[in-house]
């Protein structure tokens, strides 16, 4: 898990630069007093000051979004995702709050962040917030197995070290027949890591009698010494 944490630090460092102080990326629960405190803010005022704000201190995006949460107005939080446009370093954050307080938001509140955040696998965003972007997806609270396929179906060969893999990760357990023998063919063209959880995925979803032939077949094109042992068994 080394190398995994050591790429989570080095894109963090990426993403804080420029702000002063440390942008969080935990939500923390809050106390009655707090809550008490935040309930007093005028939420409308909050978020009309963060859509017009060009730079942004990491308190005002997180007394903005303890606000929501302290005064249970979780609709508001569809506002966030065209605030944070401007300011990306607080996805982490923001994913964090959906994964925590998701459970509170209607069904079209949740499609719609869902459809905003998906854009954002179209253009250069930092692999980083792409891969908690992907945990979003592929939460219990918004669980879209369609959305993760579709990323990874789009998915450019340069996108970055670890978002195939994670994207594979994250659909480990939620595909058909079908979509597993898609997802196989992805095997030339991946790296060691991806194909690693390829065969995962295949050796967990296919019987013995067809994943031998598919072992037989690729052996010849990767130099991973783990998946050569695997497929020499």
């Amino acid at each position: 898990m080394k190398e995994e944490n050591d790429f989570f630090q080095g894109e963090r460092g990426k993403i804080i630069r420029g702000y002063s102080g440390l942008i969080p990326t935990k939500f923390r629960e809050l106390s009655e007093k707090q809550k008490e405190k935040l309930g007093k803010n005028d939420l409308g005022e909050l978020i009309k000051n963060a859509e017009n704000s060009l730079i942004i201190e990491p308190e005002k995006i997180t007394e903005l979004v303890r606000t929501i949460v302290a005064q249970e107005k979780y609709d508001w939080l569809e506002r966030i995702p065209s605030i944070l446009k401007k300011f990306p370093q607080f996805i982490p954050y923001f994913v964090d709050v959906l994964l925590k307080k998701g459970d509170n938001l209607e069904s079209d509140i949740k499609n719609n962040i869902q459809k905003e955040y998906e854009e954002w696998f179209e253009d250069d965003t930092p692999e980083y917030i792409q891969v908690y972007l992907v945990r979003l997806f592929a939460s219990d609270t918004f669980n879209n197995k369609e959305v993760l396929l579709n990323i990874f179906r789009r998915l450019k060969r340069n996108s970055g070290d670890y978002i195939g893999r994670a994207l594979l990760e994250a659909l480990d357990g939620k595909l058909t027949r079908g979509e597993l023998l898609e997802i196989r063919e992805y095997f030339y063209r991946a790296d060691n890591w991806e194909r690693r959880q390829i065969v995962k995925l295949i050796d967990e979803g296919f019987s013995e009698g067809e994943k031998r032939p598919f072992y037989k077949d690729i052996s010849i094109y990767t130099d991973d010494l783990w998946l050569k042992y695997l497929f020499k068994q």
